[in-house]
C-alpha cells in the first residue's frame, strides 16, 4: 500500500546515494519495500563518504547504514555488480506452488 505521506527522493549529484534513493523510489511506486541495500566497494565508499560529509557525527557500525529504515551495506568482494537488494516479505503473502 502507497504511503500518502511519501516523498520521493530527489537527486543529490553522487551516484551511489542516487543509485540507493532510485532503488528505493521504484519499489515503493510498485508497493514493495526494499530490506537491504549492497554496494560494490567503489559505491559503498561514495556512499559512506556523502553520509560522513553530510552528517560527520553519525557512527557507521558494522559497516552498515541505515537510511530511512532499509539498512545500506558493502556488498561481499566476490559480488561482480554495482548494486544489489533484498525486498522486506510480506507475512500475509502465500505463494502456492504446484
Amino acid at each position: 500500500m502507497l504511503d500518502p505521506n511519501y516523498k520521493p527522493y530527489k537527486p543529490t549529484g553522487n551516484i551511489a546515494v542516487d543509485m540507493v534513493a532510485s532503488c528505493i523510489n521504484n519499489y515503493h511506486v510498485q508497493g514493495a519495500t526494499v530490506r537491504v541495500i549492497r554496494l560494490d566497494a567503489i559505491h559503498w565508499t561514495m556512499f559512506k563518504g556523502f553520509v560522513l560529509e553530510n552528517l560527520p557525527t553519525f557512527a557507521i557500525e558494522d559497516n552498515e547504514i541505515d537510511f530511512d529504515g532499509v539498512i545500506v551495506t558493502k556488498a561481499s568482494v566476490l559480488s561482480n555488480e554495482a548494486i544489489s537488494w533484498e525486498l522486506k516479505r510480506d507475512p500475509k503473502l502465500k505463494v502456492y506452488i504446484n
